[in-house]
């Protein structure tokens, strides 16, 4: 049980925070290697974190 518990936790995690940085900085890089956290969609996700 702690394996599976421990697994899924693990699994989960990782998947959840690579997947939103993962599919940002593929799409920033290819419009602007030099700068990824300047890209008109992180600009727009920016402000609305921010509020909430």
């Amino acid at each position: 049980m702690a394996a599976t518990l421990y697994f899924q936790s693990s699994i989960s995690l990782p998947i959840l925070r690579s997947y939103p940085m993962n599919n940002q900085p593929l799409r920033v890089s290819k419009d602007q290697p030099r700068k990824p956290d300047k890209t008109p969609e992180d600009e727009g996700k920016n402000p609305k974190k921010n509020q909430k």
